[in-house]
């Protein structure tokens, strides 16, 4: 597999299209606070398996929408 990076723009974009808090990025990475704080500021490079991890997390989200919206569209059909 090859690394992608992922810049500080891009996870900041992700943690907030999926409405986490900074405290629960850190959690859930078992990062601290601060740790995430720095790669949303851009001062880390972040991790390519954290990376890989936050694109988990909205590839998951994605299908949640897409399956729910496919749903509402069948119900209503």
């Amino acid at each position: 597999m090859i690394a992608d990076p992922m810049g500080a723009a891009s996870f900041r974009a992700a943690v907030e299209f999926l409405g986490l808090s900074q405290a629960d990025v850190a959690d859930r990475l078992g990062v601290s606070d601060r740790t995430v704080r720095h790669w949303l500021a851009g001062r880390y490079a972040i991790p390519v398996g954290v990376a890989d991890e936050v694109r988990a997390w909205l590839a998951y989200a994605t299908n949640l929408v897409e399956r729910r919206s496919a749903a509402v569209s069948g119900a209503s059909a």
